[in-house]
Parts: structure tokens; sequence; C-alpha cells
């Protein structure tokens, strides 16, 4: 008998969406009855339709936009926190509507399981049609807006909203005690497979001699400008960085199906503070150097405290990248790789045990 999912990802970036499909595709390999309905906005769907071709007939896609905007000045990465908060509370205010949208949804459909990373809406929704409700996430938006707004009343729908899901799977990287959910329980953090004989390719292909490589990236929700490449690394670029056309930056187009293999393939991350990026160097055992905002939002901070303090990647702003010698280099990516080779158990693949919790709603 088909058990069919109904997984809810938040429109922020693509970082919620890289987690969530490999979630759905380690579901649908390892368990042959289970159909899955993807929510999200129409920019996921369609990253989503491309990575999931091989399972066509085993998932749909249907529009869901639901999201406020961390808004950050490219220029001076600093987070604008009244643009922040009036786009916070206009989403807080739609949410009731927005619920509503989504129990109606859910009658519709014969849904087994509701998974959310990390949209509110769908726990409310799971509730009022009876259904199990997981989330799947390192932190809420209510502490995220909370650390914004302050102690506003207005927060209080988003609230306990959270509080209807029946319990919090937490990543590592994650908000912590800050999180609204009593009921939680630790995994470990997950990416989409490797493939290592693609990795070596890209590695062969891009890697000159002793100069590091580089990933260098922000994903889709933030752009920095002028950034200093350095004369003596390579750089494989994707999104939101802006570079000129030199030799030794190798632009990778946006719609690569698997930037994680060229992540890999690297020899540091050079990217913001965000959850999938950090997670991927982390299983790929990557360095990180990490371009930090100057007033960094709630997930960025404790994001930032547990890499630096598991050692494998550091804070670098644009001065210290560019004033670093060769072997300084050389040596702090020696000693960052050192770290990563002791990572603790808790940072490993957190896969097998998360589609296990799973299978245990669904039967």
């Amino acid at each position: 008998m088909q058990k069919t999912i109904c997984y809810y990802i938040t429109g922020f970036g693509f970082g919620h969406l890289t987690r969530s499909l490999a979630i759905i595709e380690a579901l649908l390999v390892k368990y042959t009855d289970v159909h899955v309905i993807i929510k999200a906005d129409d920019r996921l769907l369609k990253k989503a339709r491309q990575y999931l071709q091989t399972y066509a007939g085993r998932f749909s896609l249907h529009s869901f936009a639901s999201h406020f905007s961390i808004v950050v000045d490219p220029a001076t990465r600093r987070v604008d926190l009244e643009a922040t908060a009036r786009d916070a509370l206009r989403w807080i205010g739609n949410l009731p509507a927005s619920a509503q949208a989504e129990t109606m949804f859910l009658a519709e459909q014969r849904v087994s399981l509701v998974l959310s990373d990390i949209v509110p809406e769908a726990f409310r929704a799971a509730k009022e049609q009876h259904i199990p409700a997981v989330g799947i996430s390192n932190f809420t938006w209510y502490e995220i807006c909370a650390d914004v707004l302050g102690a506003n009343p207005l927060l209080a729908p988003l609230l306990e909203m959270y509080q209807e899901a029946g319990e919090l799977l937490v990543y590592p990287f994650s908000t912590g005690d800050y999180l609204p959910l009593m009921s939680k329980r630790e995994v470990g953090p997950v990416t989409r497979p490797f493939d290592r004989e693609k990795i070596g390719q890209i590695r062969s292909r891009y890697k000159e001699g002793k100069r590091p490589l580089a990933f260098l990236s922000v994903g889709g929700s933030t752009r920095v400008e002028d950034f200093p490449l350095r004369a003596d690394m390579d750089y494989l670029v994707t999104m939101g960085i802006e570079v000129g056309d030199v030799v030794n930056v190798h632009r990778l187009s946006p719609d690569i199906p698997d930037s994680h293999n060229y992540l890999a393939a690297c020899d540091v991350v050079i990217t913001k503070c965000g959850w999938s990026t950090v997670a991927e160097a982390a299983l790929a055992g990557v360095p990180l150097w990490l371009m930090l905002s100057k007033n960094g939002w709630l997930e960025e901070r404790c994001i930032y405290q547990e890499v630096f303090s598991l050692g494998i990647g550091i804070e670098k702003t644009f001065a210290e990248m560019e004033a670093m010698r060769p072997r300084e280099v050389a040596a702090e990516l020696a000693a960052l790789q050192s770290a990563c080779a002791k990572i603790p158990a808790r940072y490993r693949d957190g896969m097998g045990k998360i589609t296990e919790i799973i299978k245990l709603y669904i039967g």
C-alpha cells in the first residue's frame, strides 16, 4: 500500500531545499512504497524536478510560498534589522490564512505524515487533519524572529504553530536551547550523496599543483560584491558572488545539480555561515573560511560558534584574505584539515537514523 508524505520546504535561499532533497531521495530509494508531495515555491520546485527526475511518478510538486527575507546589504554585509522586522511581521500576519489553506490542501490528500523544514503552517494544518507532523531543521523561524523583534506579542501565533509539531529532529549547527519545541531528537547532518569518482575527476580538472582550490559560494539568498581574489589560489564560483573574468576563476552554472561534489573536490570552502554548505563541508572534510554579516542573525551566530569550537573553520574578513602570505594560507588550511579529520560522531551522516524515524511514523 502506498504511503504518502507531504514535505514542506521553506523558501529562504536554497539550503533548506538541498538538505530536504537529500532526505526525499533517500526515502524514495529505501522505501519503494513511498510517494512524496513536495510543497515549496516555484523556484525550488524547478530545482526539485531537475534533481529527482530519475524518480518520475514517485513525487509530485505543488506550489507553496510563505517566507520572509533577512535583508542584508551586499556592499556592507550588514543586516537591515528594520527592513527584516517589517517583512517578518508581514509574514507572521499572513500565517493563519496560509495555515487554513494548507489544512484544506491536506484534506484533499491521503497523507500518512507531514514533514516540514521548517514551515510553521504545516504543523497547524497537520493537527487540524489529525496527521502526525515532524520538523527537521537546525532552527525554527520563531527564535530567529524573536531575536529581531524582541518580546513581541505578535509572535504568539508563530510559536503556537511550532509547538503543534509532534517532534523536531535537530541537526548539528543548531540554535540549541533557543529552540521552542519541547520534544526534540538529535540527528546527524545530511547531504546529497557524494560521488567519489566524480569528485576525483573535478579535482583533476581544476587543481593546479600545490595551489589551493577554493569553492566560493554564498547561496541563493545573498550577494557579495568586490570579493578579494588571491592570485595564488584558484576558485570554483557559484551563486551570489560578483567577481571579474580572470584566469583563476572557474564559474559553475547555478543549475548544476551536484554542487556538493565540486565543494568536496576543493581544499577550502569560502562561504557565508549557512547551514547546508557548512554541513556539506563538514561531511566532506573540507575546511571553511566564513564570511559573517556585520551584525549577524541568531542562526549565523550559533552555527559559527559551533564551527569555531570544532576547529574546522574560521571567520575571514576580506582584508585578512588579502593579507595572508601563501605559507600562512597553507599552514592554516592544514590545521583546519586536521580538525576536520577528527570531527566527532555527532557530525557524521544522519540519514540512516532520519529515514528509520520516518519509517516508524508511516509504518
